[in-house]
């Protein structure tokens, strides 16, 4: 038997960790999350495994079987779209980060004028951050169109969203 770190995760991110021991990292897997697995492709959620004394990594998808009960995809839903409310928190983070940033720079390149100084670099280095500026917004307008066309359809205490 061996001992196995078990993630279950949602995109990169880690949404619940256990210790499992298991002769093999699929049953492992299968002990953590009490539910099937099969080798991952390209699955949002899936299932990381480490096995701890030789740290090999395995990946793992969930084996959905078709269910006549609607609360079990109704609830995946719910978890997806918590999962990008989260992110989107996360990219609009970065986003008021990186306004401070460029704000900071814009700065630093007025005291270096004002001190005749050179600013060629600060110049560079403040078209990098306008660049990555950019692709934070980008990243949340694409995070924000996803949250739109993927609302949920699921109830909360009985009231329809």
């Amino acid at each position: 038997m061996k001992t196995y770190q078990v993630e279950e995760m949602a995109g990169e991110t880690p949404v619940s960790r256990n210790t499992v021991t298991a002769k093999l990292p699929w049953e492992a897997a299968t002990l953590s999350t009490k539910k099937e697995v099969q080798a991952r492709r390209e699955e949002r959620l899936w299932v990381r495994v480490t096995e701890e004394s030789g740290r090999a990594v395995y990946k793992y998808a969930f084996k959905y079987l078709p269910s006549p009960d609607r609360r079990n995809e109704q609830r995946t839903g719910a978890f997806l779209f918590m999962v990008l409310a989260d992110e989107i928190e996360m990219v609009k983070g970065h986003v008021r980060l990186g306004e401070q940033h460029l704000l900071r720079q814009h700065e630093l390149i007025a005291q270096l004028e004002r001190d005749n100084l050179p600013t060629r670099l600060a110049i560079e280095l403040l078209h990098q951050l306008e660049d990555m500026q950019a692709l934070h917004r980008l990243h949340l307008s694409r995070l924000l169109r996803m949250a739109v066309d993927s609302k949920p359809s699921f109830t909360i205490s009985g009231h329809p969203n």
